[in-house]
C-alpha cells in the first residue's frame, strides 16, 4: 500500500478511535515521535497509549486535514491540535505530520512545524526519518 492510502487510512481509523486498527497499520519496527510522546521515538502501541493518555489531560482538539503524497513511500498530513500549553494556557497551532512507509506498513511519524521541514527531513534521512530503531 502506499504511503498515502496508509495515512488516510490510520487517520479515519484514529478519528473513529479504533486503536488496533490503527496499531495493525504499523511496521513492527514502527517508531513514532509524536506530540503526545513529547519527542520521544515510541512504538505504534506506545504511541497509542501516549495519544489515550494525552486526550484526556493535554489534547483538547486533533483536526488533521487530507493526507498528501510526497512519493510512494512518504506523505503527510497538516493540521491544527488545541492543547494545554507548557504555562497552562491553551494552545492552537499548526502541525504537520509526516509518515513514511516500509514493506506496505507505516514505518516512521515525525511532526514538525511547516511542510518544508517535514520535505526536508525526508529529503535528508529517507524512510527512516533520521529515528534509529
Amino acid at each position: 500500500m502506499r504511503a498515502v492510502d496508509l495515512v488516510e487510512t490510520a487517520l479515519a481509523a484514529h478519528q473513529r478511535r479504533e486503536s488496533d486498527s490503527v496499531v495493525a497499520l504499523y511496521h513492527p519496527r514502527a517508531r513514532l515521535i509524536t506530540i503526545s510522546s513529547r519527542g520521544d521515538a515510541l512504538s505504534a502501541a506506545e504511541t497509542m497509549a501516549a495519544v489515550s493518555a494525552a486526550d484526556d489531560t493535554m489534547i483538547y482538539g486533533f483536526r488533521p486535514g487530507a493526507a498528501r503524497a510526497i512519493d510512494e513511500h512518504a506523505a503527510y498530513s497538516s493540521g491544527r491540535v488545541v492543547r494545554k500549553g507548557s504555562d497552562g494556557g491553551i494552545t492552537d497551532s499548526e502541525c504537520v505530520w509526516l509518515y513514511t512507509e516500509r514493506d506496505g506498513l507505516i514505518y516512521r511519524v515525525a511532526v514538525y512545524t511547516t511542510t518544508e521541514a517535514a520535505e526536508e527531513a525526508y529529503a535528508q534521512h529517507g524512510v527512516t526519518l533520521g529515528i534509529d530503531d
